[in-house]
């Protein structure tokens, strides 16, 4: 093997030492009990297996954890006894911030559970007890207040004949009188067909509102003085002027307002009057804002079939009015509430 030699000067403690010596002295001279030649040397020190130097930093930890230990020993007598020396008012101080500590923890915890709960698990429930069926209660509302305008048109007709002031199918300018204050405040309302009872022909009383001039109330006959209406007075109709349309047939079978509805069998309605909407829906075109084909929109419509009687029950005027429902579409009846993936539907049956 070879040499290992480790000088150090006199001034520090040099020492020098190679196997088969003898141990070294502080001074670096051999010391009297020097080992035999060839022997291990027995060292006075330890030394580093990574170095080859006395381990000084391995003693320099012992002792400062000697000293913490010692430091925390003395703590840990000084607590005691200080805790040992107090009184009962300072035990009822500690044992009450305590309880005041674990208390305000207890509450916090709990604070936070409720919050917890009321975010994610109540406020979902609550959405869906009332924020759906108030969206659906509301879209119910905004269209029985749309098939409401018919209703609304049906009134003032019958206002008019018990009144007195509709006498009859020639009695137009009556008729427009009372029919434009409802059909202004009813723009769902596109028109009616009316049929008298003292004559088999059909007037169409239409609204106009794409005129210059705001609405625009125009009639058309059938019968045979139809151009006394004016140059667009005659009605195209593939039926002769003495015969009636189906739906004036329809109108007959309907069941009486005594029937049906018994409450309002008084005042103003008569027991012989009656009002239901057609079965199915009806696509007609209309012209539009311009005078082009292009203009022209197909619109969805609904007919309410309607008979008001006489005082001696027979059928005085029947008819159907004409409400267009394609308002009823598109964000009219979309809830923001509900959110942006909600969508609302009618049901007509």
């Amino acid at each position: 093997r070879g040499a290992m030699d480790a000088s150090q000067s006199q001034a520090s403690g040099q020492w020098a030492w190679a196997p088969g010596a003898s141990s070294p002295s502080a001074s670096g001279h051999g010391s009297p009990g020097a080992s035999p030649k060839g022997a291990q040397p027995a060292l006075d020190w330890p030394f580093d297996s990574s170095f080859g130097r006395p381990d000084s930093g391995r003693k320099a930890r012992r002792s400062s954890l000697t000293r913490l230990r010692r430091r925390i020993s003395d703590t840990a007598v000084d607590t005691y006894k200080t805790v040992k020396s107090w009184d009962a008012y300072r035990w009822a101080v500690v044992l009450s911030g305590s309880l005041s500590a674990l208390w305000c923890v207890a509450a916090t915890a709990v604070l936070f559970l409720l919050a917890y709960r009321y975010l994610l698990a109540v406020i979902p429930q609550e959405q869906a007890a009332y924020v759906a069926p108030g969206a659906a209660e509301w879209a119910q509302a905004e269209a029985a207040r749309t098939l409401g305008a018919a209703h609304g048109v049906l009134d003032a007709l019958r206002l008019a004949l018990r009144a007195g002031w509709l006498r009859g199918s020639w009695d137009l300018a009556t008729l427009e009188q009372v029919l434009a204050p409802a059909l202004a405040m009813a723009p769902a309302v596109r028109g009616a067909e009316l049929v008298f009872a003292d004559s088999p022909s059909v007037l169409a009383v239409s609204a106009d509102r794409h005129g210059v001039d705001g609405l625009r109330i125009g009639m058309q006959s059938n019968a045979a003085d139809c151009y006394l209406l004016g140059v667009h007075g005659c009605m195209h109709s593939n039926l002769p002027p003495t015969r009636r349309p189906q739906w004036y047939q329809d109108a007959q079978q309907l069941p009486t307002a005594s029937a049906s509805r018994p409450g309002e069998a008084d005042g103003l309605v008569l027991p012989g009057d009656a009002a239901a909407w057609e079965p199915g829906v009806e696509m007609v075109l209309e012209r539009g804002a311009g005078n082009h084909w292009a203009d022209r929109v197909w619109r969805p419509e609904y007919h309410l079939l309607f008979r008001l009687a006489s005082e001696d029950g027979a059928a005085a005027l029947s008819g159907r009015i004409r409400l267009e429902v394609g308002g009823l579409s598109g964000e009219r009846l979309q809830d923001g509430r509900l959110g942006e993936r909600a969508r609302i539907y009618v049901c007509d049956r």
